[in-house]
Parts: C-alpha cells; sequence; structure tokens
C-alpha cells in the first residue's frame, strides 16, 4: 500500500511540475521560451521516439583559426556557426549541411599567396554572418 501511495505522489508532482511549466504568465513576468521546448524534449525521450535528422553537420578536419577562404567554401554547403579568426578544433562542429549527413569540412584552410593579381570578381563575394546559437537551437540540433 506504501507503494501504491509513493507511486501517486510522484505522479502528482511530475503533473504539478508538468503545469507550472505550462501556466500563463501573470501581467509583468515574462513567459520563459525553454520551458515549452523542454518538456517536448523530455516527453519524445520518454516515449521512446527517435527522429531522423533533417540537417547534418559540418565537421572541421584540423584546428587552428577560421580563415576566409575555408568559410567561404563551407558555405556552399551550408550554414556556418564560426566567423572568421575563430579558433577551431579538429572534430568541431562549424555548421548545418544542407543534407542529412555529417560532410567534413577544412575551415582553417589557407589562400595560397601568389605574385598574381586577383580578378576584381573575388572583392564582390559576400561573406554570409555566421548562426548564432542558442541554448534551444542547440537542443533541437542535438534531437
Amino acid at each position: 500500500m506504501e507503494e501504491a501511495d509513493e507511486e501517486r505522489e510522484k505522479e502528482l508532482l511530475l503533473e504539478q511540475q508538468q503545469q507550472q511549466q505550462q501556466r500563463i504568465p501573470k501581467e509583468g513576468e515574462k513567459q520563459q521560451k525553454s520551458s515549452k521546448s523542454f518538456s517536448n524534449v523530455k516527453k519524445k525521450v520518454e516515449s521512446g521516439e527517435k527522429q531522423e535528422r533533417q540537417k547534418g553537420f559540418l565537421v572541421a578536419v584540423e584546428g587552428g583559426a577560421a580563415t576566409l577562404k575555408g568559410i567561404m567554401h563551407a558555405q556552399e554547403r551550408g550554414q556556418v556557426f564560426v566567423s572568421p579568426g575563430d579558433e577551431v578544433y579538429a572534430g568541431m562542429l562549424v555548421g548545418l549541411h544542407k543534407r542529412p549527413n555529417d560532410l567534413p569540412v577544412n575551415i582553417c584552410k589557407a589562400k595560397k599567396l601568389t605574385n598574381m593579381r586577383a580578378p576584381t570578381k573575388t572583392i564582390t563575394e559576400g561573406l554570409v554572418p555566421p548562426l548564432k546559437i542558442n541554448l534551444d537551437l542547440a537542443l533541437d540540433l542535438i534531437g
């Protein structure tokens, strides 16, 4: 009988926590955005659902400082998380791939120096700002 009471007490505590996460904020309060997405992740984990990733990751092949040329090359294959000059390490996730598989990229690739003039075409190429990652997005990406 004590086991049944303990089990019921745990269920009530869990229900109370879920209601607190989903409650409507009072006037002047800010609602936390992360609680709702975390409870959804928690439900999926408890139910045993496994989702296939829609996008893979761009993975750094070598460590060092990210270069403009390496980032431009990686942007052709997906969205990048790093800026030029950021330190990366081998195996670091540096971006989202357009396809579901992971793709190794050399984000530290340096431009070869020559004595020749570069065409003006390279001046007009733009660098897309890196994708800023917050906790909610990181949890969604991890799945």
